[in-house]
């Protein structure tokens, strides 16, 4: 038998070779070599390279640390040895071949790396060579780097060519390439440190892209869509070049008219939201995330729409094929009213957004007035009990786990962006020289700016109080027939009549106006005729003018506008206008909102005293203020797929910190979930991420300058996220009187901490989810070797110091899906360390989320966890999350699987043991069953 070499020569098998390359790297573990090597041997073939024998020993490592833990760090061992083998030790070399790689189907140079990146890493790449340590790849478990190969680290040609170290190092060296003109390597050598050692990392995006010939870096983007086919169509696009380039997408579509709503313009009906659903699932399948994950597209639905039904069962397995779309993400997003009228067992309108189209545009007190009014109005296009609504939600939730929930009323009163607007709102504003009519006459509207004023809407006298609503903002000029000219945002609302039915008018945004367009009729209050001269308006009779032209005013301006709420109308140099449905928006132009991510690494932060625990806040402190520094490095680094994203995200400058490992943290504390050591760890930490993070970001801003809508602010009243919730800090640690004064004097971003799943890189860091408890104590890996499982590694060290780690301790575990309830050996202080998710009160879960959610300003993606769901459990756990005030109500809701994917059942016989797996038997007469890949 022969073996191929690296070199590509043949040589004779050498069997010891295999075992002393296992004993080489096994010298510090509880491993059986002379056993691993004889399986691996068994299992080689004549004329295997010894990079396929590498691969086979790491397999069959990996497949046997179902009993042994060692086993996985073996198994990474000789993987990421293997690798180092096949790659270059210089990452100046490396960088090279990326950034002079040729395309050998067109003969053409494609660089996977950009220039400017590459000319950082020229000047500086003796510092960078000497940093760089490739002992830390080893710190990966085996599984961790398997998914690092797979997804994340550059290929030239199909081919790894990066190491971890080398894609960390690139990460660290993209964000700070372009720090003050010429590069930071300093903070970038350090950058590369912390996440060498594993205490963050950034997001998927980031760890892709950085570096690249396009670094798209961000990892969300929310759009909104207008009522409107060629906005809709534009959206889609927009979700395609997203997603093209590795961002997952939310889209809000309560905007869009119901099924059954009359299209004025073509005489038709509407067909409502499913088919154009379905268009963008057709975009989310076709656009992947470069090609690395499928593409995700988010619906944001809000429960008042006619198409709520429908939309609710769009992932539902069953036919017909023509009503779903289940590559689509679903959310709701919730309004405390709806909530209200399932408390008190009400009725729920739904209203075509066409007819009510404030109801999107408002939250609150205000939106419950129009939706009240409206109602009274019978406006709605139909009815039903708000519980029977809710028992749609929550049964699609039992059979898909979606939709999302999520709380407008709560988002919006404890946004840090209140100043900017409603979330996911758009603009309707005017210049400071137009006039406004008041009992006082027609006044500038820049005079009357926070003043309660009455204000004529074209039909009766109505309070007001007007607010400046941006900076610098490109206006358009509309002209119209008497010579008066109205100078707006683009999507300022006119009042146009339906040609053949002049009661009817549609508010149409000025950027779709057209020549000839009538605008409403409407009348004036007659002691205020002699100050209409001044617009050359015949107040005799009711005026019907019409729009002559709409042109591109020169320069920035500065917009001002109100929120009339009876009709949601007001007279604006003499003209009947639409008017704000939010009055505290800030904007410069069309945008689309983007977060740019990291998640922290806690059992990182773990240091020992004396032989117990201690959690070192300190470090957590300095690490969460780099990240804030790497993060708003990123948003000006980031290349972005559409123009309306790079505004947003360099105007207003958001990020989302978050975390993994949590639950890790609770068990190497011995703290049970909801035991008074977790709720404290639970609290503090989250609290010392958020004071961090607000320093650091104020920081910042004294140092680059405070994002564009700081003034006006929470911020610049001294007001942070607890303050929000009605809630103080509970930690000495830090100062927050004191941070509360700084923040008045600055900020560089709007938002800082937000709780994202952390799927992917928890696996790469070996941590359990963002902050969810573990579901399971056991886990299923799938490898050419087989199916096979690997235990909590807190759990195995735990049994092993009170000697209860054995095979037969494993097997019970097995035997009851990892759960060690019923496990009569295991002492009772283990078995409440070791509740899975499915054990836990989901009550704490969200009780956790409460506590936590005064330092969260964004929110945190909680999935709820039933073994055996049902609508009464869900529909309490809903009325719980409100009336806690979360702003989440639910991510994905789970529900336990008959059995798990990977299924063993124990039985005793006398030549060894059989297992039984998914219904095919497999005999095992070794200490260690080795199942046949098939």
């Amino acid at each position: 038998m022969f073996v191929i070499k690296r070199s590509g020569q043949k040589v004779p098998m050498r069997y010891d070779s295999i075992t002393d390359r296992n004993l080489e790297l096994s010298k510090d573990l509880d491993i059986d070599v002379a056993y691993l090597s004889k399986i691996v041997i068994q299992s080689l073939k004549n004329g295997m390279t010894t990079i396929e024998i590498d691969e086979l020993a790491a397999e069959t490592a990996a497949y046997m640390s179902s009993y042994e833990p060692d086993y996985d760090i073996l198994a990474a061992r000789i993987a990421i040895s293997n690798h180092q083998k096949a790659t270059s030790s210089s990452f100046y070399e490396t960088m090279k071949m990326l950034y002079e790689n040729i395309n050998t189907h067109t003969g053409r140079k494609s660089n996977v790396i950009n220039e400017h990146f590459m000319k950082f890493v020229e000047t500086h790449k003796e510092t960078i060579d000497n940093a760089i340590d490739y002992s830390k790849d080893f710190n990966y478990s085996y599984f961790g780097f398997k998914t690092l190969q797979r997804l994340y680290l550059l290929k030239v040609e199909k081919k790894i060519v990066e190491r971890p170290q080398h894609m960390l190092m690139r990460v660290a060296c993209a964000i700070h390439s372009n720090t003050n003109g010429g590069g930071d390597i300093i903070r970038a050598i350090q950058c590369y440190k912390d996440m060498a050692e594993g205490y963050y990392t950034h997001a998927s995006p980031t760890l892709f892209n950085s570096g690249a010939s396009r670094q798209q870096l961000s990892s969300c983007f929310l759009l909104d869509t207008d009522d409107d086919l060629k906005h809709i169509y534009e959206t889609n696009l927009k979700c395609a070049l997203i997603s093209k380039h590795g961002g997952g997408i939310g889209v809000n579509i309560t905007k869009v008219r119901a099924k059954g709503s009359p299209i004025h313009s073509t005489n038709g009906v509407s067909d409502g939201l499913i088919p154009m659903i379905k268009v963008f699932n057709s975009t989310a399948v076709y656009c992947n995330q470069s090609g690395k994950r499928k593409g995700s597209i988010a619906m944001y639905l809000e429960p008042w729409h006619p198409d709520v039904v429908e939309f609710l069962a769009l992932r539902y397995n069953q036919p017909p094929e023509e009503i779903r779309a289940r590559d689509i993400f679903l959310a709701l997003w919730v309004n405390d009213l709806f909530m209200k009228r399932v408390e008190e067992d009400g009725m729920w309108s739904l209203f075509c957004p066409s007819v009510v189209p404030q109801l999107a545009e408002t939250y609150g007190e205000e939106f419950e007035k129009i939706y009240i009014q409206a109602e009274q109005e019978k406006k709605y296009m139909k009815q039903m009990k708000a519980r029977e609504l809710l028992e749609k939600i929550t049964h699609a939730q039992i059979e898909t786990g979606l939709p999302y929930i999520l709380y407008k009323d709560s988002i919006n009163k404890k946004s840090m962006q209140s100043n900017i607007g409603i979330i996911r709102s758009s603009n309707l504003c005017v210049s400071g020289d137009t006039k406004i009519l008041t009992k006082q006459g027609h006044i500038e509207i820049k005079r009357l700016v926070n003043k309660e004023t009455e204000i004529w809407n074209g039909f009766e006298w109505s309070t007001v109080t007007p607010k400046k609503t941006g900076e610098n903002q490109p206006l358009l000029k509309v002209e119209l027939s008497n010579g008066i000219t109205i100078k707006c945002t683009e999507y300022h609302k006119f009042p146009i009549v339906n040609e053949s039915e002049n009661d009817y008018y549609e508010l149409i945004d000025a950027i779709k106006l057209c020549k000839g367009q009538k605008i409403l009729k409407y009348s004036f209050p007659s002691l205020y005729e002699e100050s209409f001269k001044d617009f050359n308006l015949d107040t005799s009779k009711n005026i019907n003018l019409t729009i002559k032209s709409v042109n591109i005013l020169s320069g920035l301006h500065d917009t001002f506008c109100f929120t009339e709420n009876k009709r949601n109308l007001g007279m604006f140099n003499g003209v009947l206008l639409g008017n704000c449905a939010e009055i505290v928006e800030v904007t410069n132009g069309s945008s689309t909102a983007v977060c740019n991510l990291a998640s922290i690494s806690l059992p990182k932060y773990i240091r020992y005293i004396d032989g117990h625990p201690d959690f070192d806040h300190e470090k957590l402190y300095q690490i969460t203020k780099t990240i804030v520094r790497n993060i708003d490095n990123i948003i000006d680094i980031n290349y972005y797929p559409i123009d309306e994203a790079k505004k947003n995200n360099t105007d207003y400058r958001p990020m989302g910190i978050g975390i993994q490992g949590l639950a890790d943290v609770f068990a190497i504390f011995k703290a049970p979930w909801g035991s008074p050591i977790a709720d404290t760890l639970n609290r503090y930490i989250f609290e010392t991420i958020y004071y961090a993070a607000v320093e650091a970001s104020h920081e910042l801003a004294l140092e680059r300058g405070s994002y564009s809508a700081f003034e006006e602010s929470p911020y610049s009243k001294g007001i942070l996220q607890y303050h929000l919730w009605n809630e103080q800090p509970k930690s000495v640690h830090w100062n927050w009187k004191a941070l509360e004064e700084k923040v008045k004097k600055g900020m560089r971003n709007s938002l800082l901490i937000a709780l994202m799943p952390t799927a992917s890189s928890s696996q790469i860091l070996g941590n359990n989810e963002c902050f969810e408890a573990f579901t399971s104590n056991l886990y299923s890996r799938s490898t050419l070797a087989g199916d096979f499982i690997i235990l909590n590694k807190h759990l195995a060290r735990d049994l092993k110091e009170i000697g209860l780690w054995n095979k037969d301790i494993v097997n019970k575990i097995i035997e009851n899906d990892g759960s060690v309830q019923a496990i009569e050996e295991i002492p009772d202080h283990i078995k409440e360390v070791y509740k899975t998710v499915w054990e836990i009160k989901q009550s704490t879960i969200v009780k956790y989320a409460a506590m936590r959610a005064p330092f969260v300003d964004q929110t945190q993606s909680m999935n709820i966890f039933f073994e055996h769901p049902t609508n009464k459990l869900l529909s309490s756990l809903h009325m719980a999350g409100w009336k806690a005030g979360l702003k989440t109500g639910n991510y994905y809701i789970r529900s336990k699987p008959s059995r798990n994917a990977v299924k063993f059942s124990i039985l005793k016989e006398k030549k060894g043991k059989e297992y039984v797996k998914d219904g095919k038997k497999m005999i095992c007469t070794e200490d260690v069953c080795v199942a046949c890949s098939s």
